[in-house]
């Protein structure tokens, strides 16, 4: 019975009755009495071993083990509970009623679908659907008469006439709102609001704003930043009052205003700009000058410098502190930067230098050339004479095409060069002669070299030692490794390789030795009288046409004798066994172990296992 009762009450649930059923069975102090035998319309008093559902005090009761008796009356389709507080009818699916007394007292009233009503604790529901809905608290009051709702508070109210008006207030929070979709929308706050009526908008954040209306009107401030567009791309208005900057644009005309200054132009043809700190002028393509200001280390005025360039002329003229330029193209050019000079008069003198290192350059090309320093002394005339002198350590003197000597001066080291064909040098490093383009031989501490062209050839140093004696004999030799190959071209070759162990001798065209230690290979051939094979398991001999063949194949030994290419006979690798052929396999006969072959015509037969 209390199954049906729970799934009673489920199916009101699901018909919207709006509330949850209530009801409180718990178990008595008594034991439960029998149910008498009668018919179902008799009321009975039960107590109920868990209750239909709970909520707000209800539960506490619960927690707090009150539990009274629950008397239940069934009579389909009507369903009554009593208690001590609680008392619930029910006439499935159209009528429900739910009273409580006590604390929490409040009562429910339902006539479905038309009907509802619910009064507890201040608060009122009544709904007469679909028409009108009424809901009642101490907090607010709210109406719904189809499509209009109307709810009012101490400090405001909201209202709406969907879809076409929503409109409400809160004093409390200090905010508000007007909405007409899709025409008007209003949203107000203590420090912000927005605004959009048609195509306008206007938004607002404390002291910030933004606001236009598209494509005619735009403006707006951020924090200390202004700006006004009207028309746009007419008219352009920006404003910083930080930087107390303000830019007005009017394409192709711009103008303005600095902390200390004013500034105009018309894009990409002129600009001006008179500041405290800073001067431009740009009139393309004529004409652009600058004024600046230096500052030292601690942000005070140290100088000013000003700069003027003519473009169509080539020209150009700075001065500041510590500087000055000024030239025409690439014709004439004067510079003093902090020491470093320039005086150039293209194509007739060069002068450049650095006066704090005591540098100096002159250069009439290709004429005369000459530099000075407190550690070089550089002197050309023409391209005849040559003096170059790195004091205290080295100079060179030359006279073309005479001669061209050069000497260290703090050691023994000299050389000599008498052009187009002899070259000598001698050091305690390093000597050389040489004889352009026949003879060159040197000599230094960890190499040396020696070469007559184009018959010997001679380089050895730490890593090789290589000869050619062209055509004829070529020697290449690694003083590393110790490979080394010999060729006397063309009878003898040979090449040596102790790190793989390999090693060919060849004397063209009559031996031939192959060897190959990792493998415990070697092959010697001495064409066409004798070859030999040799491995580690097997050697092969011959004799003109005359083989022997012998070796092991996993412990068994072999041999064969060939006479080529009539008779061949032997013993294959077997314990047991015997070999011969005729004619290359004409006829034949092999027995190894248990396997027996007889070849007749080159067809074989085998026979056994």
């Amino acid at each position: 019975m209390r199954k049906n009762v729970c799934i009673l009450v489920l199916a009101l649930a699901s018909f919207g009755i709006g509330t949850s059923l209530h009801a409180q069975e718990a178990k008595s102090s008594k034991p439960p009495e029998k149910p008498p035998e009668k018919a179902p319309q008799a009321e009975t008093e039960t107590a109920a071993e868990a209750p239909i559902g709970l909520r707000g005090v209800e539960l506490e009761e619960l927690e707090q083990d009150y539990a009274p008796p629950v008397r239940r009356l069934i009579i389909p389709p009507y369903y009554q509970e009593k208690s001590e507080r609680l008392t619930l009818r029910m006439i499935f699916p159209f009528f429900f009623s739910r009273t409580r007394t006590g604390l929490e007292a409040s009562t429910e009233l339902g006539i479905f679908p038309f009907y509802w009503r619910a009064r507890g604790q201040g608060t009122s529901t009544d709904v007469y659907f679909p028409l009108y809905w009424k809901w009642r608290s101490p907090e607010s009051k709210t109406d719904l008469v189809v499509q209009t709702f109307y709810n009012r508070f101490e400090d405001g109210f909201n209202f709406g006439f969907a879809p076409l008006l929503f409109l409400g207030r809160n004093g409390a929070e200090g905010t508000s709102y007007q909405v007409v979709p899709p025409l008007f929308f209003h949203f107000a706050g203590p420090s912000s609001s927005f605004l959009l009526a048609g195509i306008f908008y206007h938004r607002r954040d404390g002291d910030d704003y933004h606001l236009g209306l598209p494509p005619l009107l735009f403006a707006g401030r951020k924090h200390f930043e202004k700006y006004l567009v009207a028309l746009p791309p007419l008219f352009w208005r920006f404003e910083d009052e930080i930087k107390y900057e303000t830019t007005y644009v009017l394409p192709p005309a711009f103008w303005g205003s600095t902390e200390f200054g004013r500034f105009f132009g018309i894009a990409p043809l002129l600009y001006f700009n008179r500041d405290k700190n800073e001067d431009q002028s740009l009139v393309l393509p004529f004409y652009f000058g600058s004024r600046w200001q230096h500052k030292d280390q601690f942000g005070e005025p140290a100088g000013e410098g000003r700069s003027h360039y003519l473009p169509f002329l080539l020209s150009y003229y700075r001065k500041a502190k510590g500087l000055l330029q000024h030239g025409v193209g690439p014709l004439y050019a004067w510079s003093d930067k902090e020491g470093d000079t320039l005086r150039m008069f293209t194509p007739l003198l060069w002068m450049w230098g650095n006066e704090r290192s005591y540098e100096h350059s002159t250069m009439i090309p290709p004429l005369f050339y000459r530099h000075t320093s407190p550690i070089r002394r550089d002197v050309m005339a023409g391209l005849l004479y040559w003096d170059f002198e790195d004091l205290f350590r080295k100079r060179t003197l030359a006279v073309l095409p005479l001669f061209a000597w050069s000497s260290s001066l703090r050691e023994k080291d000299w050389r000599l060069w008498l052009p187009p064909t002899f070259d000598i040098g001698f050091g305690p490093k390093e000597q050389h002669f040489r004889i352009h383009p026949l003879v060159y031989w040197g000599r230094g501490q960890e190499k040396s070299h020696f070469v007559a062209a184009p018959i010997v050839w001679k380089f050895k140093d730490e890593d090789d030692d290589d000869l050619v004696v062209f055509p004829l004999y070529w020697r290449f030799y690694d003083r590393i490794y110790k490979d080394g190959s010999r060729i006397v071209f063309p009878f003898y070759w040979s090449f040596d390789e102790p790190r793989k162990d390999k090693q060919v001798t060849v004397g063209f065209p009559l031996y031939w030795d192959l060897r190959d230690g990792r493998q415990g290979k070697r092959t010697v051939v001495i064409p066409p009288l004798f070859f030999r094979s040799k491995t580690d398991t097997r050697a092969t001999t011959g004799v003109l046409n005359f083989v022997v063949n012998k070796g092991e194949v996993k412990g068994n030994r072999f041999w064969t004798f060939s006479l080529f290419p009539l008779l061949s006979f032997g013993h294959p690798p077997a314990p047991s066994g015997a070999y011969w052929s005729v004619l290359g396999g004409l006829a034949g006969w092999r027995r190894q172990g248990s396997t027996k072959q007889l070849k007749i015509l080159w067809i074989p037969f085998n026979f056994g296992d």
